[in-house]
């Protein structure tokens, strides 16, 4: 049930949407089912495990959880409706109902039996959303980003954005693959996968063009590099994959330009750097909105001041702005605690741990996605694997292995 909830949390909305593709109906009538499957999942799971005498997570991250949720839930309730762009109830629905209470079932005991188990699981779910993707917006190129930026209109089409970031998800999972030897028993069988996701998600990305996805893979496999330098030997493999993410790199290029992407231009922006700060472009103006939302967050600094920045009727893109923003001092300042424990960790079980630091993968992924795209209340992916990361490390034997030193795993391959 655990390694189910895995794989559906990070693809499964992906796929609920995938069947109202196929089957030309309106989004809604399958994607709110599968957030109620979810929700209902979540509670039946939490019930199960506590009946079976699985371990919870009990730490001290509850409160700082508890006291961002609780100042987030203060805002929407004191928030002017016509402040709102979406009912109060809405904003309820996703803040817990999506995020807030399914992540609960993310904290329970992960042994590395069922995290085996859990990978495999989340490897196969890759490898399908991937390859519906391809099969069902791959025709899309003449009317998407591969051809200047427009979106396709559809009522049931998948945003370029959140394409972008699938591509991202699936060469995250396809790096880990590559770098960790514990992933797969089999070489052929991890080499074959890593190939797979790593070929599909760029495709992906080359199709939605967006930026940050490129920017999510990259940060998480810098981090993955650092974390497992110890020695002379490891300088060496961490130049072995900083050259694989070079051949990466041009692998997508190539198959950007070949498909005529946006992709390449928007990083020849970059030259440009007067032009682009001047007229905008690469995410500058992320900058001034930035700015807005911490002048926001000045204006009522105990409480927070809105849900979403008022000047151009947006989130700010940046969790961490959003939550100093939204709940003001006290929450933003327990999301931060939050969000920096959580990295300390996920960076602790790719140092120690390899063998399910493809948790590490996802939170990473997703904390850049949260950092530069969407909001808190709608990104639970990030929520989930910051969850995944916390309860992994909580029972994996790190937390009370004095001085965090390495743990002995199998070696594979």
């Amino acid at each position: 049930m655990q390694a189910i909830l895995y794989g559906l949390g990070v693809f499964g909305f992906y796929l609920s949407l995938y069947v109202a593709v196929i089957l030309y109906i309106p989004s809604r009538v399958t994607t709110i089912p599968f957030r109620a499957l979810m929700l209902g999942a979540a509670f039946i799971s939490f019930t199960y495990f506590l009946q079976k005498g699985r371990r919870f997570y009990k730490g001290k991250l509850w409160v700082a959880l508890v006291v961002f949720w609780v100042f987030y839930g203060i805002q929407v309730i004191f928030e002017p409706v016509e402040l709102l762009m979406k009912s109060k109830k809405e904003y309820f629905l996703y803040a817990y109902g999506i995020c807030g209470i399914p992540m609960l079932a993310y904290f329970f005991e992960f042994s590395r039996g069922r995290g085996r188990t859990a990978w495999l699981f989340m490897a196969g779910s890759a490898l399908l959303t991937g390859f519906c993707s391809m099969v069902l917006y791959g025709g899309a190129s003449a009317v998407w980003r591969v051809k200047g930026g427009d979106f396709i209109g559809d009522f049931v089409a998948i945003g370029p954005l959140h394409l972008s970031y699938l591509g991202s998800a699936l060469v995250v999972l396809g790096m880990y693959s590559l770098f960790v030897r514990e992933s797969f028993n089999s070489t052929t069988v991890r080499l074959a996968v890593s190939g797979l996701l790593s070929l599909m998600g760029l495709y992906l990305i080359a199709l939605g063009a967006s930026k940050g996805p490129v920017l999510a893979v990259l940060v998480t496999v810098a981090c993955y590099g650092g974390a497992r330098v110890r020695g002379a030997f490891d300088i060496l493999r961490l130049f072995g994959g900083v050259v694989a993410m070079a051949v990466v790199a041009c692998v997508a290029l190539l198959m950007a330009d070949s498909m005529g992407s946006a992709l390449v231009s928007r990083f020849e922006e970059l030259l440009n750097f007067r032009e682009t700060y001047t007229f905008g472009g690469f995410g500058i103006e992320r900058f001034f909105i930035y700015q807005m939302a911490f002048d926001q967050f000045l204006e009522n600094p105990f409480l927070g001041n809105g849900l979403f920045v008022h000047e151009v009727l947006g989130h700010p893109h940046n969790f961490i702005l959003e939550a100093y923003m939204t709940t003001g001092i006290f929450g933003g300042t327990a999301f931060l605690v939050y969000f920096c424990t959580c990295v300390v960790r996920a960076i602790k079980l790719m140092r120690h741990l390899p063998e399910v630091s493809w948790v590490s993968f996802l939170f990473f992924h997703y904390a850049v996605y949260g950092q530069l795209s969407s909001s808190m209340m709608a990104n639970n992916y990030f929520w989930y694997t910051s969850a995944m990361v916390i309860g992994v490390y909580e029972f994996s034997g790190l937390r009370t292995r004095r001085g965090n030193m390495p743990i002995q795993v199998r070696r594979g391959g």
